[in-house]
């Protein structure tokens, strides 16, 4: 269960999966978008005439893959949001698609003629995912939905048991609160048409081209959804000149597709620079020639994306003002040439006039559009490029040479090193997904009395072979900012097993560590909400090295949790970072003297060391616990020191709780043999 703690991955995480599922769509769009020129052109042009079984095949598969596109940006969406959200990647997508379909067919009039079959209908396929993707991630947080509670059955299991009563709920609150939506958009779009059919022609065709590109900029079919607005007679009419106005938008004002694109292609193109929107740009140039633009607006993509905002909904107005002002001159001729929309551009603009001159005022239109388009292009390289993060170093130290040599390599090193990172985490994050973990405990025994005086908590990971190992993978969490996926989880165990603790009439400490990096608020109100009834019984180990690196924060939650009455421990004491003058400072209570401080006690200076050092954190008021305690020299030594506890594989390793339970309930019948 992946818990929201950090607000900036949770306010990005819609916009990064948007982006995620769009470029994920890309080999699904290039291809819907061939088909769609193959049926075209077999049409216009009476291509397999004799082969009317091709044709049909053709066209349907056409038919199909637009109407698929609906349910995969649904497929696609979901599954982002759900691998960003935490969320289970094959539940929340189906969840997803039961919600969308069961939309679509309240909204149909026929059952065999389904609404996710309109490609307008790609704004639902955004909403409803995001919507029960964050529903399903706020209510399997509710632990009374959880079908089971103990651990009696895999985790793996108990895991998905445990989604039936959220997804049902998910599914009922979407399907319910759908209707009340579409309700407001038909509202809106009532109020809309109501001002909109009051404007005369040229401030229509701009308010159409304005309302279909921000249509567009949600990743919904903008011409789709202005053909609702005001039906198919605006796009017939005879706009200036006796020129149809869907002749005038194909010839003047989508030059490549909807935004005026080739615009935004060359504007990439002419950079020098390799970056992915002048990738997506090259990939995009053979459909851009068909006026099929759908790889650039889902590759890049368009959809939400602030940068290129302003020129994809002003470059198409500009080129209609500047267009609908040279024809009424009357300095470009016009044919009534029928012409298919998928016409390359220039080639169409020939077709209309068989002149030059028009032909030369549509490339002065993509100069134009590429002149927009540029400097946000710009921009956003500059904000998303490592590349010119490199640059910008070179340009305010003024090296040149060298960086220039570095700088491909770089690039080139960074995205294996991504890569790496990346490969890594799925890798983690399979193991995870397919073992169990496990909270093993091993024992803080009293150097006074030899009993058990306490536990530390520590994960291990069951592989479904059965062998049990260590945290490996703490490290590629915590590189990745998502170790608190682990700390949560640990603070709700060690809640559940000082409950069993407590049922059997004992109330052992337990000690457990948390990431000084997931030490802030969030964590801290999930400790005290958890571990409030075991007052005096939980205690937070903080490694030694973070604690002084961020001193002033960690003194501000150790505050707080002593409040609640959780002590805190430093671990690791003596590891390198070791600053004394931090001791007289901080307000934590116990110090755990780290193993490598008592690996050298068998020479007389690191005995010395380690007695003056207990002797000071003694005088500080510090308890003092040993850990690493693996022999029975080391421990005939710390029994001539003043420590408090010792730990470690002398007396046990770390072990599970119900063995764990029977440690402590020997060591209260009598004193361990190795006392």
């Amino acid at each position: 269960m992946l818990q929201n703690n950090h607000k900036s991955i949770a306010q990005l995480s819609f916009f990064l999966s948007l982006r995620e599922a769009c470029i994920a769509l890309v080999p699904f769009v290039i291809l819907m978008a061939s088909s769609a020129v193959l049926s075209e052109y077999t049409h216009r042009f009476d291509w397999f005439s004799e082969s009317p079984q091709i044709v049909a095949a053709i066209s349907s598969c056409n038919t199909v893959l637009f109407g698929l596109f609906s349910l995969a940006l649904v497929g696609s969406m979901s599954f982002y949001l759900a691998k960003n959200l935490g969320l289970n990647t094959v539940a929340s997508p189906i969840l997803a698609l039961c919600c969308f379909v069961f939309d679509a067919t309240q909204r149909s009039a026929e059952l065999d003629a389904l609404a996710f079959w309109s490609e307008g209908f790609s704004g639902y396929a955004i909403l409803i995912p995001t919507l029960s993707s964050y529903l399903l991630a706020l209510i399997a947080k509710l632990k009374w939905l959880h079908l089971v509670k103990g651990s009696g059955i895999s985790h793996f299991l108990k895991k998905h048991i445990n989604l039936v009563l959220p997804f049902a709920v998910v599914f009922i609150l979407v399907s319910s609160i759908m209707p009340y939506i579409a309700e407001l958009f038909s509202m809106l779009g009532y109020l809309l048409v109501a001002h909109y059919e009051d404007l005369s022609m040229f401030p229509r065709v701009l308010t159409r081209i304005f309302i279909s590109q921000l249509t567009w900029m949600t990743g919904v079919h903008g011409e789709h959804i202005v053909n609702m607005i005001d039906g198919m007679e605006l796009s017939n009419s005879l706009m200036i000149a006796g020129m149809p106005m869907h002749t005038f938008m194909s010839t003047f004002v989508h030059l490549g597709g909807s935004g005026s694109t080739w615009g935004l292609i060359l504007a990439c193109l002419v950079c020098r620079e390799q970056f992915h929107e002048k990738n997506v740009a090259k990939l995009s140039v053979p459909l851009a020639m068909f006026n099929v633009n759908e790889t650039l607006i889902y590759g890049i993509p368009i959809v939400f994306n602030i940068y290129f905002l302003v020129p994809f909904v002003f470059a198409p107005m500009v080129n209609a003002y500047i267009a609908y002002h040279v024809l009424q001159t009357g300095w470009l001729p016009f044919t009534e040439t029928e012409r298919s929309w998928v016409t390359p551009v220039l080639l169409d603009a020939w077709f209309m006039s068989q002149s030059a001159r028009t032909v030369f005022f549509q490339m002065v239109l993509i100069a134009i559009s590429t002149a927009i388009y540029y400097p946000f292009v710009r921009l956003s390289i500059r904000h998303n490029s490592t590349y010119h993060q490199l640059e910008r170093l070179r340009a305010n130290l003024t090296v040149n040479t060298k960086l220039d040599e570095s700088l491909e390599h770089r690039f080139i090193e960074v995205q294996q090193q991504n890569q790496m990172r990346q490969s890594e985490l799925n890798q983690v994050l399979q193991d995870l997904e397919h073992g169990e973990l496990e909270l093993h405990y091993q024992p803080k025994i009293g150097l006074a009395t030899g009993l058990v005086s306490g536990f530390e908590a520590l994960v291990r990971l069951r592989k479904p072979n059965g062998n049990i190992v260590g945290p490996y993978f703490l490290a590629t969490l915590r590189e990745h900012n998502l170790l608190n996926i682990i700390d949560w989880w640990v603070i709700n165990r060690v809640s559940e097993d000082l409950e069993k603790w407590a049922a059997a009439g004992y109330h052992p400490k337990v000690s457990l560590n948390i990431d000084p990096i997931d030490l802030h608020e969030q964590t801290v109100e999930q400790l005290e909400k958890a571990l409030q009834q075991f007052p005096e019984q939980v205690e937070v180990e903080i490694i030694e090295s973070s604690y002084i690196s961020n001193q002033a924060a960690m003194d501000k939650m150790i505050e707080r949790l002593d409040k609640s009455n959780i002590s805190t421990a430093m671990d690791d004491f003596g590891t390198g970072y070791s600053n004394l003058a931090m001791l007289a400072r901080t307000n934590i209570q116990t110090i755990k003297f780290d193993k490598s401080l008592l690996d050298i006690t068998d020479e007389p200076k690191g005995q010395r060391l380690y007695e003056q050092l207990v002797v000071l954190c003694k005088q500080l008021g510090f308890q003092i616990v040993a850990e690493g305690v693996e022999t029975q020299q080391q421990l005939d030594f710390l029994r001539s020191t003043d420590i408090d506890e010792v730990q470690g594989w002398l007396y046990a390793k770390a072990m599970p709780f119900q063995q764990a339970h029977q440690y402590m309930c020997d060591s209260q019948s009598s004193v361990l043999t190795s006392y």
